[in-house]
């Protein structure tokens, strides 16, 4: 990663891209017990998104993801970012650089290759306007 992107980048996507390097080398079992080890609730809950196959999309072109939820969709951006509100508790007003479990559930699915759907924004757009009705 260039000086430039770490530029770009928040504190905790910084702190997220060693892992995500290191569970590219890692079995998908692997990653489970590592995400769970790490995170704790949070990792079991993300373990288990990935084995009930959450739907993941992605806007083409920019790193920005929306992760559908059992409720509400959430969007996440370069895995600096997740719009749901324990990341907002934790990070935001608590000041702590905490990934939330949506942040998680993106991180395996990239490791693992799992299918993310591309979509435009205008498809964006009527995905977060149907989460917001």
């Amino acid at each position: 990663m260039s000086s430039e992107d770490r530029a770009k980048k928040n504190d905790l996507a910084l702190l997220l891209e060693p892992l995500k390097e290191r569970l590219a080398e890692m079995s998908d079992e692997e990653k489970f017990k590592t995400v769970i080890s790490l995170f704790g609730r949070r990792g079991k809950k993300a373990v288990q998104a990935i084995k009930d196959n959450t739907q993941i999309l992605k806007v083409k072109n920019k790193p920005v993801y929306l992760v559908r939820g059992k409720q509400l969709d959430y969007v996440i951006i370069d895995l600096g970012y997740c719009s749901c509100e324990d990341f907002y508790l934790n990070n935001v007003l608590r000041g702590l650089s905490v990934p939330c479990y949506h942040q998680l559930v993106l991180l395996l699915a990239q490791s693992m290759g799992k299918n993310i759907e591309e979509i435009s924004v205008h498809e964006f757009q009527l995905h977060l306007s149907k989460s917001l009705s």
